[in-house]
């Protein structure tokens, strides 16, 4: 199987599989490649009679930020290592998966994997190998975080352009319900006076935006600890 390098890995995958063949580019953009190289890797086991044996080291590292950008961060040693791995003498498929932080499942962490042929030692010592390369680099993987409170004085004080602020932890893209209201309610706190965007999930809020119709206006609450607002209905 393929997988998004931001994937979680897990034992009952590992056991359920032949091989895992996992992405190189974050951002995405070797779909087509991991494509050919899980399809190559399919036609050795089915033609060539390979036997893929598989290595996983689990790192304890959650890991996001422009050093996981893997073409210019930090975790592009690692993914040189894992391209020169597969490129050896009995290498099937190697690499990094780092998962998403903010996704809640009891096997979230970054994984190292290494597919040999029959090889069970090479795998683990290249395993370890891509691991160790890894945990070489995880403090300078931390992320420096500005406070929600601080962050809502600098975007006041940006006097022009758009000033984007995300609530990753409530990211829908990452299995997250996307209700936070966090941010709204900082502004509001804050008396933030400049014009807003702010995408959030309530379901209720646009069943009344449907039924007042197109042009209304309806009073709607911005959620737990927001005060109704007049907004008009699209």
């Amino acid at each position: 199987m393929s997988l998004d390098l931001h994937g979680i890995l897990t034992d009952r995958m590992l056991e359920n599989s032949n091989a895992v063949v996992t992405y190189h580019t974050y951002p995405h953009v070797d779909f087509i490649e991991t494509g050919k190289r899980a399809a190559s890797l399919l036609r050795k086991i089915l033609i060539d009679n390979v036997q893929p044996v598989m290595a996983r080291v689990k790192v304890p590292v959650l890991a996001r930020g422009n050093e996981m950008i893997t073409a210019t961060g930090a975790v592009r040693e690692c993914i040189e290592l894992a391209k020169q791995i597969e490129a050896s003498e009995g290498g099937l498929a190697a690499g990094v998966m780092w998962g998403n932080p903010f996704t809640d499942v009891p096997e979230l962490r970054t994984n190292s994997i290494v597919v040999m042929d029959g090889d069970a030692s090479a795998a683990s010592e290249h395993a370890v190998e891509l691991s160790n390369r890894f945990w070489w680099h995880h403090e300078k993987m931390q992320v420096p975080l500005t406070s929600l409170e601080e962050s809502v004085r600098i975007a006041a004080a940006v006097d022009s352009g758009p000033v984007v602020m995300m609530d990753a932890a409530d990211a829908t893209s990452s299995g997250a319900s996307g209700d936070s209201n966090s941010i709204l309610r900082e502004l509001v706190r804050q008396g933030y006076r400049a014009r807003a965007l702010v995408p959030i999930v309530d379901p209720e809020a646009v069943r009344k935006a449907f039924d007042a119709g197109v042009g209304a206006t309806i009073r709607i609450p911005g959620g737990w600890g927001i005060r109704s607002r007049t907004v008009p209905a699209t």
